[in-house]
């Protein structure tokens, strides 16, 4: 109707939505794109644009597209109005990633979102801790036990945190990495 009218309005209602879920047992994503209108949506896996002339896979509302290694999901849907929406998505793999993971202490309650898979989905928080990619921890510190699953070596250990000082959301004043052979002893 907007459209029609000439109006300029805001399309943030009709961008593409994604959903995941860690299936750790299977050690893959579950991944659920969806659009305001249930069209169908294009998309690759391999960070090229899912546009015409391009190679693309096709998504119906409520289908699930299942990622098992390090991805660069973009997606495109064309609306009835002709307006187009785009998705970009990177989806990080690491020894880490979709692993048993376990936590010492619960994040804080309005800090909770997905839970503790949040911290081994393979995505990465957005400029908002509003969107469900961070959890928050308030008198406890996080610690979390990742299983690997089997020995391995690990050289390097990194994470990601965010700091809004208007909201009280501050910096990590420390990381410390500790390592165990059989879950029980560590180093």
């Amino acid at each position: 109707l907007y459209d029609s009218l000439g109006f300029n309005h805001s399309r943030s209602f009709e961008a593409i939505r994604l959903e995941s879920q860690p299936d750790v047992g299977r050690h893959r994503l579950a991944v659920r794109l969806s659009s305001y209108d249930d069209k169908t949506i294009r998309f690759t896996r391999d960070g090229s644009n899912p546009g015409s002339g391009t190679f693309f896979s096709t998504v119906d509302a409520g289908e699930t597209i299942y990622v098992r290694k390090s991805t660069q999901l973009r997606a495109e849907v064309t609306h009835a109005n002709g307006h187009k929406d785009t998705l970009s998505e990177d989806i990080s793999f690491n020894k880490a990633t979709l692993h048993p993971i376990t936590l010492a202490h619960e994040p804080a309650p309005n800090y909770t979102f997905d839970g503790k898979e949040t911290l081994i989905d393979g995505l990465k928080g957005k400029n908002n801790y509003k969107t469900g990619r961070w959890l928050g921890f308030v008198g406890n510190d996080l610690d979390a036990v990742v299983d690997l699953q089997k020995p391995q070596p690990i050289t390097e250990a990194s994470f990601h945190n965010f700091v809004q000082k208007g909201d009280w959301i501050f910096d990590a004043a420390q990381f410390d990495v500790e390592v165990s052979t059989d879950g029980h002893h560590f180093t």
